[in-house]
């Protein structure tokens, strides 16, 4: 059994900005499960937003506080506690709270799937990322899919767009 919560060192040692507004943590990640990502804990400050974005692997947003509008593709929706929101593989997906109070969220993400250079949806999202690395966006040598700071994932993962 591994138990972890927000308070453990190595959690708190993880703490990173997630796609602007947000600040999360990796409660567990790759060295921890076999067939998943990470489990993360993000917040979003009253008025912010995790900027619109596309990654390479699925996700499930689980909201634990606060309301918010999150936009999957062209779909907007209306979320509050207790909602699961899928995001499949290369959708771009944004979230901003709409409430007066700090939105909390839990964050799963899939394995990224083998990288298959025919697969219109990889690439496309790798594309994007790319695009947003080379103009600097994440200021941050070696960080992947735009985001601000890295989380801590060993570099096996990183896919190679060489």
């Amino acid at each position: 059994m591994i138990l972890r919560n927000l308070g453990h060192p190595e959690v708190k040692a993880t703490r990173y900005k997630a796609h602007g507004a947000g600040v999360a943590h990796m409660i567990l990640d790759i060295q921890h499960l076999k067939t998943l990502m990470f489990l993360a804990h993000a917040s979003v400050p009253s008025g912010g937003k995790l900027i619109g974005h596309i990654d390479p692997m699925e996700e499930i947003y689980i909201v634990q506080s606060g309301q918010g509008r999150m936009q999957v593709d062209e779909e907007l929706r209306e979320v509050a506690p207790g909602d699961a929101i899928h995001i499949p593989i290369g959708s771009f997906h944004e979230l901003i709270n709409t409430g007066k109070e700090e939105m909390t969220l839990l964050v799963v993400a899939g394995l990224i799937p083998a990288l298959d250079t025919s697969s219109k949806q990889i690439s496309q999202s790798q594309n994007l990322h790319a695009k947003r690395e080379s103009t600097g966006r994440n200021g941050k040598e070696g960080c992947v899919w735009g985001w601000n700071l890295c989380p801590p994932f060993p570099m096996a993962i990183i896919p190679n767009r060489s």
